[in-house]
């Protein structure tokens, strides 16, 4: 299991902003899929995390993910559910509750500068629902239909504790 670091316990928090990422679609984010033997700056993609790693790497990291934030939600704070993929596809309406959470509000002017800024410098290169499909088809469907699961019930639990 995960172990947090003991000072986030011992740390107050009135409220908490929490994004929600497909733990599958982080773990398959172009940065696990580089060769580790030469720097990040230098690497070259490779589809070798997909063929040998990936599979068995779900085993740990989507349970990791649940438990994350089933010890999160067990913080005396207020919560704000995030969803990322909404958050891109739609940055000012997901962003606009989370401001309100924490007391703002979101004018014509603010909401302008988040529209011209939201772009960062960096960006990965994206995947094609080809190689999307490629890489969720090694997962056999039994692991394939847990996961779902775990993250039908972790959404649920956040959308419960949600307060925004």
């Amino acid at each position: 299991a995960m172990k947090l670091n003991l000072l986030f316990y011992f740390r107050q928090y009135e409220n908490i902003i929490v994004i929600y990422r497909d733990p599958i679609f982080r773990a398959m984010s172009p940065s696990n899929n580089l060769n580790r033997e030469v720097s990040y700056n230098e690497a070259k993609f490779s589809n070798e995390y997909f063929q040998n790693v990936f599979v068995k790497d779900l085993n740990t990291i989507i349970p990791a993910w649940k438990d994350w934030f089933e010890r999160i939600l067990k913080i005396n704070a207020k919560f704000c559910l995030v969803n990322y993929d909404k958050l891109k596809t739609n940055v000012i309406e997901e962003l606009r509750p989370v401001v309100n959470f924490l007391g703002f509000d979101i004018n014509e002017e603010l909401a302008r500068c988040i529209l011209i800024n939201q772009e960062g410098a960096n960006h990965r290169p994206k995947k094609s629902k080809d190689e999307i499909n490629r890489i969720l088809s090694l997962i056999p469907p039994n692991d394939f239909k847990r996961y779902s699961k775990m993250k039908e019930d972790v959404l649920q639990m956040l959308k419960n504790a949600s307060s925004c």
